[in-house]
């Protein structure tokens, strides 16, 4: 049984062919500008050439992300025997901007919460999670205050006398009601 291509393969196949020509074209142009360009920490490398899997493998790693940097690799001529790489991360980290809270303008918190796209302190976002308003700025204090936690298994000093009756007392009880009685 002979199967014939559906009606639209050709046409299919004529498109991602074009689509290959143009990005051939454009990587071009990208290693060129990018090897004209002086930097520091140089993003352009000469590697061998991947094969079609491997290459889109590697964009979609970089482009959607797997948690690390990962370099994307374009081959400029499909077949050559050299490629270009270019990193999708800068070498060196971005210098970190100290975060501030959005509401309260602190820069000291324990844990740093999100509200639509903010970053807020702990104490903003749990008021704002509480009461669905934003906690206001004369709430806010300098010092963040820290429970007096106890180790798991150890009693509260004043938790004898409350929660458990001692035996002198109910003995004491007994003799006054048998006095009473008499």
């Amino acid at each position: 049984m002979n199967q014939q291509p559906c009606p639209g393969f050709h046409k299919l196949q004529s498109d991602i062919s074009n689509m290959f020509a143009y990005l051939n074209h454009r990587i071009d142009q990208m290693e060129s500008t990018l090897l004209n360009q002086v930097s520091p920490n140089p993003t352009v490398v000469v590697t061998p050439n991947l094969d079609t899997q491997e290459l889109l493998d590697m964009i979609v790693a970089a482009q959607f992300g797997t948690g690390e940097a990962q370099p994307v690799i374009v081959s400029p001529d499909y077949g050559s025997t050299t490629g270009v790489l270019i990193s999708t991360l800068s070498a060196s980290p971005p210098p970190s901007i100290p975060t501030k809270c959005s509401n309260c303008h602190t820069e000291k918190t324990t844990t740093w919460r999100r509200i639509g796209g903010c970053s807020v302190c702990n104490s903003c976002g749990l008021y704002y999670k509480k009461h669905k308003i934003h906690r206001p700025i004369s709430m806010r204090k300098e010092k963040i205050q820290q429970r007096c936690r106890r180790p798991k298994g150890q009693k509260s000093p004043g938790s004898d006398s409350s929660s458990e009756v001692s035996g002198d007392v109910v003995m004491n009880h007994l003799e006054q009601l048998l006095k009473l009685t008499e």
